[in-house]
């Protein structure tokens, strides 16, 4: 399924226009102040049926392979170690366990059997959702002036902003716990029974962009039939900042087993220039027949 709505009020802006009262040089300015959506990041679906071939959990223990428990199990492990955050966070939420030599593992959703291969003894539901939200738009400030109806000048500055955000959850659930039998060692020593119920993954995303930029121009109309125009727009300095964060979480039967974790909000920003851009143009008007313009 997938659906998103949203209402938005996508431009808005304001214009003053002032006259000198001068026939000759400056006759007129305009000063305004506008907010432009150009563009809208709006998307949710999601994904859903019963699998018993394959487990996201399975997934995360097959990529732990050969590394070392005690640097899964550490929280410090986010900043210290090169091991991804997403097996750190899966690892820690309760997703999968060592079993046999260290460096190996499986998910709490797989069983083993003796010759070692791992498999999922019986059905899941599975659910996949992703939804994403955020729009960028700009923000311009703009100065106009007239001479003689001859020259007219312009002056933008602009301020594009952007915010998007990803949200990207994927749930498992026993059909029947009965079939996903688990055996945990307590603090006090003794081995229980427990069965596994469901699981969340989630992992999100977000990004703001702010930036700023110039763009100056002139029309130039040394006959009524015939006007000149030049455009020139500065680089826009842009600033990103990107954050991040998985969180996973595993349930049983028996509640004193269940488990949590979240990582840390990653963060990196950096700064982006694009290129300026520069235009040129003419028209001529070709009495009451029509007229012809290059840009």
């Amino acid at each position: 399924t997938s659906y998103m709505r949203k209402a938005v009020m996508p431009n808005w802006g304001v214009s003053a226009n002032f006259s000198t009262g001068r026939s000759r040089g400056l006759k007129s300015f305009v000063v305004a102040v506008t907010s432009n959506y150009t563009n809208q990041y709006l998307n949710y679906f999601n994904i859903y049926g019963t699998n018993s071939q394959t487990s996201k959990m399975a997934e995360f223990a097959a990529a732990a392979e050969g590394r070392n428990e005690s640097v899964l199990d550490n929280y410090n492990s986010f900043e210290s170690s090169n091991i991804p955050w997403d097996i750190l966070t899966a690892y820690q939420g309760g997703m999968f366990g060592s079993y046999g030599q260290d460096g190996k593992y499986v998910a709490i959703s797989e069983a083993l059997r003796g010759d070692g291969v791992h498999f999922v003894p019986g059905r899941l539901a599975q659910n996949s959702a992703v939804q994403k939200n955020g729009s960028k738009k700009d923000f311009v400030i703009n100065f106009g002036a007239n001479f003689s109806d001859t020259w007219y000048f312009g002056f933008n500055l602009g301020m594009p902003n952007a915010r998007y955000d990803c949200t990207e959850s994927f749930y498992e659930s026993a059909v029947d716990p009965d079939q996903f039998l688990l055996t945990f060692t307590k603090p006090d020593g003794y081995d229980y029974d427990t069965y596994f119920t469901s699981s969340n993954f989630t992992y999100k995303y977000v990004s703001d962009v702010e930036g700023v930029y110039g763009k100056f121009g002139v029309i130039a109309r040394p006959f009524d039939f015939l006007r000149f125009g030049l455009t020139f727009q500065t680089p826009t300095l842009y600033t990103v900042t990107e954050s991040w964060q998985y969180a996973a979480s595993t349930s049983f039967t028996d509640s004193y087993f269940n488990l949590s974790a979240t990582s840390p909000t990653g963060k990196y920003s950096y700064s982006l220039v694009s290129p300026y851009s520069l235009g040129m143009g003419m028209a001529l008007t070709v009495g009451d027949l029509g007229f012809v313009s290059v840009d």
